[in-house]
């Protein structure tokens, strides 16, 4: 995944605030940690440079994990780590030399291209802010069939103008540009499992919940505003339109969210389209033909074979640590446990979606430390390996809710809740 650095160089004439043992030449040019490594993550990461601020450090930047989607499980601006020195395990007051490097990691949503340079001085923040005018913009109409790209996700199809730079379609999702540097327009396709409930139209069109998928998702700006809701049906779909505005990062702009049901594979697909206000031309008219051209696929990736090995060498794998099984697989009664097996026995189902996998657990797996976690997790990982040839993203579930997945950058590094 790509990264974005925003670098913030800190110059501050720094007064330092001596603590309760008085000596007041001790810790000259020195800063105190604040809280440790573990406490900052999920932080908004302005209140963290604040803390560090505070505590005397003058060496702090940034580094943005331009991964978000929806915002809805992690928001815009959490922090992902903090790194001391180079230590992303630092504990809190530990004094330092107040220059070291401070890097603090977090999420946000894909803006531009560009580096962005934030100095904050003693009194003063010099922050570039982007005007906005107002102008009628012209459409692209750049939607032609003869020419479309065919974006094929899970089982449905989308015609999307050649003009739109694909950036990724990975790990389930199509993220797509048509303007940068500081003009932003931006489509993006995902379709997202529901590992607790069923899904269909009847329960998105629910008041309750339509309202609910447009707030969690509105929540990610810094300010933002429905202007409508409508059913979107065509003949292959059925699912709910909304139109909104938005402020980000001194951006303000419109877009459109489609969300719609398929039932076949129990997933909410989720087609969102953002343009910021001062884009050369206007990209409405598309947005709208291509929903429109959404189409089930012909031929759709079908992983029950290999689900069905996966869910045979969990049993095996559950037989021997039981010790219910003998060497070639066959019952019996006088087996010996096998320890080599026993990280089968915290699981409880596993599904394989080619660009993702889940893994159900038992609830005795939240009482293991971290460490026996991410062991047991890339063992199955290993294990579906076998099948797959290759160890796509991976989340874990305990009774429907995430409780760990993959790092970004790394599939078999796992991020714990």
């Amino acid at each position: 995944m790509k990264k974005i650095i925003e670098i913030f160089i800190v110059c501050v004439l720094i007064i330092m605030l001596i603590g309760c043992d008085g000596n007041a030449d001790e810790h000259i040019g020195e800063a105190k940690t604040p809280s440790g490594s573990s406490i900052q993550e999920g932080r908004d990461y302005k209140e963290v440079i604040e803390d560090f601020e505070k505590k005397g450090f003058i060496n702090i930047r940034t580094e943005v994990l331009d991964d978000l989607i929806n915002g809805w499980i992690t928001k815009d601006g959490e922090v992902e780590m903090v790194i001391v020195d180079g230590d992303e395990n630092y504990s809190p007051d530990v004094w330092y030399p107040n220059d070291v490097e401070v890097v603090i990691n977090y999420h946000t949503f894909p803006v531009d291209e560009e580096i962005k340079e934030v100095h904050i001085g003693e009194d003063t923040e010099e922050v570039e802010v982007v005007e906005e005018t107002e102008k009628i913009k012209p459409q692209k109409n750049g939607y032609d069939e003869a020419t479309n790209q065919i974006i094929t996700l899970d089982k449905f199809s989308f015609q999307v103008p050649k003009y739109w730079q694909q950036l990724s379609n990975e790990n389930g999702y199509y993220k797509g540009y048509a303007e940068t540097n500081g003009k932003v327009a931006q489509l993006y396709i995902q379709g997202m499992t529901d590992e607790e409930d069923a899904v269909n139209f009847e329960i998105l069109n629910e008041e309750k919940e339509k309202e609910m998928v447009i707030s969690n998702f509105l929540n990610s700006f810094e300010k933002s505003e429905c202007l409508d809701t409508t059913v979107f049906e065509t003949g292959e779909i059925k699912g709910i339109l909304y139109n909104f505005t938005y402020l980000l990062d001194g951006y303000s702009g419109s877009g459109s969210l489609l969300c719609f049901p398929s039932e076949d594979d129990n997933k909410w697909f989720y087609v969102t389209f953002l343009e910021t206000d001062n884009t050369e031309y206007a990209y409405d008219e598309d947005f709208i033909k291509i929903i429109n051209s959404i189409k089930k696929s012909e031929v759709a990736d079908d992983y029950s074979e290999i689900n069905q090995l996966i869910y045979e060498d969990l049993l095996m794998s559950q037989g021997w640590a039981l010790g219910k099984l003998d060497g070639n697989g066959d019952p019996t009664e006088n087996g010996t446990p096998s320890p080599v097996y026993k990280f089968s026995l915290f699981v409880s189902r596993i599904t394989y979606y080619g660009d993702k996998l889940r893994i159900s657990v038992i609830p005795e797996f939240k009482q293991l430390n971290d460490d026996d976690k991410t062991y047991i997790v890339t063992t199955v990982q290993n294990m579906v390996n076998v099948h797959t040839k290759h160890k796509p993203y991976t989340s874990v579930l305990l009774d429907g809710e995430m409780i760990g997945h993959s790092k970004v950058t790394n599939s078999e590094a796992f991020k714990w809740k």
